[in-house]
């Protein structure tokens, strides 16, 4: 176990940093987003790795966070999508037009990773889903009057085309909402706030990618840019830390496994 872990460990390290050296150049740029693929799918391997350790591991509070199975899960489904949608691409040999069904998929992910969230929230309490629906009206909010409206203005699209392609930003709110309330809750335990508050900084960065995203494209539907593959490259890249961080066990919890031992 401790060989696989060192394994992804490297594999993490390399790609991550093949990525920042080739993300610098840019004549790289084909080779960054290459190196970008291979970094989500090793990620995506951490993310069920770590999963799998907590599942067997003796002391619960060895690998902290309680939504690992969840959030591998949303991973592997926003990558399915992601590989799907390039595939459609390549074979059609057209870019999938706005607003079509098969970006809707997404909706998936969104759900299990706020699910992942959720989880360390529980138990659910009529005042917790009382906080959940603020955290979505909060959103709605801010989504409508830092983005939709803004963009509205800025570029004069279609209010439909804006409330199609606003939903993952706003859904990425919701998400960031309920990771500081997660980090928040885990306040008595450092280590777990540690682990929450980078998971944090990885839905921040998904976010910040439609975002741009969204801007961009609210223009023209079309155009393209580089920033939002940036981001999200850097929300992977914060995740996979996020996992080894987890597995990385102190040694308070291997003395104290060692006396368990000696005892019996």
């Amino acid at each position: 176990m401790k060989r696989m872990t060192l394994v992804l460990a490297g594999a993490y390290l390399l790609l991550a940093a093949g990525w920042l050296l080739s993300y610098l150049l840019p004549a790289a740029w084909e080779v960054a987003q290459a190196v970008a693929f291979c970094l989500s799918l090793v990620v995506t391997a951490l993310l069920w790795w770590t999963a799998r350790q907590q599942r067997l591991a003796r002391l619960s509070t060895q690998i902290p966070f309680r939504g690992w199975d969840l959030l591998a899960a949303g991973w592997t489904v926003g990558l399915a999508v992601s590989v799907a949608w390039g595939l459609y691409e390549v074979i059609a040999g057209h870019a999938l037009p706005g607003g079509s069904w098969f970006g809707e998929l997404y909706l998936v992910r969104y759900g299990l990773v706020m699910a992942a969230f959720g989880r360390c929230l529980s138990p659910w309490t009529r005042r917790r889903w009382a906080g959940l629906l603020g955290i979505g009206l909060l959103a709605l909010v801010v989504a409508w009057c830092g983005l939709l409206w803004p963009t509205r203005a800025a570029t004069g699209a279609p209010l439909s085309d804006l409330l199609a392609y606003g939903l993952y930003p706003y859904l990425d709110v919701v998400v960031v909402g309920l990771a500081v309330w997660a980090w928040l809750v885990t306040g008595t335990s450092g280590r777990e706030q540690g682990v929450i508050g980078l998971l944090l900084l990885a839905m921040i960065a998904y976010g910040a990618a439609n975002w741009i995203n969204l801007v961009v494209r609210g223009a023209q539907y079309a155009a393209w840019s580089d920033l939002p593959a940036c981001f999200w490259a850097l929300s992977d890249m914060l995740a996979g830390l996020t996992a080894l961080k987890a597995l990385r066990v102190p040694r308070t919890y291997k003395t104290s496994e060692v006396s368990q031992t000696s005892e019996v």
